[in-house]
């Protein structure tokens, strides 16, 4: 289990909004063994379980930045026109 995560979020013209999970290497290599595009939606799902967030992530993309040992996970948030979301 990831233990610390650090969210940036921003709101787009639409409605939509762009977010990025950040998350240390030290944190992230504890768990996974690498990085790829089925993980990443599980951090993203479990993230926003746990946040009780019903928004549909979207537009997933990821990058390893091995300088800074950190893991960055960017997606688009949609909330216009969902009901719940069940994961």
């Amino acid at each position: 289990m990831l233990r610390e995560i650090r969210e940036t979020k921003a709101r787009n013209k639409d409605g939509s909004y762009i977010s990025v999970l950040e998350i240390s290497g030290k944190d992230f290599f504890r768990t996974y063994d690498s990085i790829n595009t089925e993980i990443a939606k599980e951090i993203i799902n479990s993230y926003l379980l746990d946040r009780e967030d019903d928004g549909r992530p979207e537009n997933i993309d990821f990058n390893y930045d091995k300088n800074n040992n950190i893991i960055s996970i960017k997606y688009q948030l949609n909330y216009i026109g969902n009901d719940h979301t069940n994961y």
